[in-house]
């Protein structure tokens, strides 16, 4: 019997971090299998180090950018730190990314902390 990746199956009602997700391991192409609570795991590692965000600010569109060098025009940025030490910000990318924060970012809003 073949089944379809998700439209032959059932949905899961009742998530449990200890449910089941396929992955496909980049190192050796296999198709292996990790737990919710596995994914979390690496999420906050990924987290803590500092991978999934830049500068203190949560990039929305494109999350996880973690250089200059990967922002996109249309990033979408809200959050606190060193682009606009003291300001908790709403903005967006609207050019590529210079020396200059006000060259490519446009505020939408800014309050003081």
């Amino acid at each position: 019997m073949s089944l379809k990746f998700w439209s032959g199956m059932n949905p899961r009602v009742g998530l449990k971090l200890a449910d089941k997700l396929m992955v496909g391991n980049i190192d050796n192409g296999e198709t292996e299998h990790i737990s919710i609570d596995d994914l979390a795991t690496l999420i906050g590692q990924a987290g803590a180090s500092g991978s999934l965000r830049k500068n203190g600010y949560r990039w929305i569109k494109g999350d996880g950018n973690v250089s200059l060098t990967n922002y996109e025009e249309g990033d979408e940025i809200i959050g606190v730190g060193t682009l606009y030490p003291g300001f908790v910000i709403h903005g967006y990318i609207k050019a590529t990314p210079t020396a200059t924060p006000d060259d490519y970012i446009t505020l939408l809003s800014s309050v003081k902390l």
